[in-house]
């Protein structure tokens, strides 16, 4: 059985993730190269709270691609391929208004979608 499989993770499926840690979400700055989410919503075995680690690329959207995720309570790394979302249900999140061709501003709130493969 794969990873994603053994933590009821199937492609298509998606979740809510976070990126903020404290307060209410509000537009935030992301540069591209690694990052780290938290899960808001979670999957039988990788539940709410979980991070997931991958990297945003910059381009018309704020792109990300996940490999490797830590369960909630910090006791398993298990390797992922998941795919950011933003909240409208398309690859990628939106850009807000500001940044640069280094940065860019986003609402940090969109969805995972796990993937067979990144395409």
């Amino acid at each position: 059985m794969k990873p994603m499989e053994e933590l009821g993770i199937r492609p298509g499926y998606t979740r809510v993730v976070l990126n903020v840690i404290k307060g209410e979400p509000h537009v935030i700055s992301v540069n591209p190269g690694e990052t780290q989410v938290r899960l808001g919503e979670g999957w039988e075995g990788l539940r709410s709270a979980s991070v997931v680690t991958g990297q945003i690329v910059l381009g018309d959207r704020v792109y990300g691609r996940f490999t490797s995720a830590v369960t909630h309570d910090r006791r398993a790394t298990y390797p992922v391929c998941m795919e950011l979302l933003g909240q409208d249900g398309k690859r990628g999140m939106e850009r807000k208004p500001g940044g640069d061709a280094d940065s860019a501003r986003v609402y940090p709130v969109g969805e995972l979608k796990p993937v067979d493969h990144f395409g």
